[in-house]
């Protein structure tokens, strides 16, 4: 196993989670579930055109779209971290909760820009 085949498990589990969070904790934040179960599609689709992309223009557009998804995740990282997101979780503190998800936005964004670099090089 190579860090690409790493990255791309990360990121098909991260959407997932974001199905997953949408579904079975729709008040964990402010923002609407419908928000993140958008997102969670929106990045299982990414995962999908990656490995349906033939062409030049298609390669292009899977790496444009992994690196805006890579900068969402560094704008979810900063919020999460300043605290500025406020999430509904049922622990006495928060603060561990908004570091973890910050650290694992961080490590989404590095990964999807991973993943951004290497959809750009298959190109012909």
């Amino acid at each position: 196993m190579n860090l690409s085949d790493l990255a791309e498990a990360w990121i098909v589990l991260w959407g997932i989670s974001y199905i997953l969070t949408a579904v079975l904790t729709p008040n964990i934040s402010k923002a609407s579930p419908f928000l993140y179960g958008a997102l969670g599609a929106f990045i299982l689709f990414i995962v999908v055109l990656n490995h349906v992309a033939y062409d030049n223009l298609g390669y292009y557009i899977v790496a444009a779209l992994f690196l805006a998804m890579a900068l969402s995740m560094v704008y979810g990282a900063i919020v999460s971290w300043t605290g500025l997101g406020l999430w509904n979780v049922p622990f006495p503190s928060k603060e561990p909760f908004q570091i973890s998800m910050a650290v694992f936005d961080m490590i989404s964004a590095l990964f999807m820009y991973l993943t951004a670099q290497k959809t750009f090089r298959k190109r012909k």
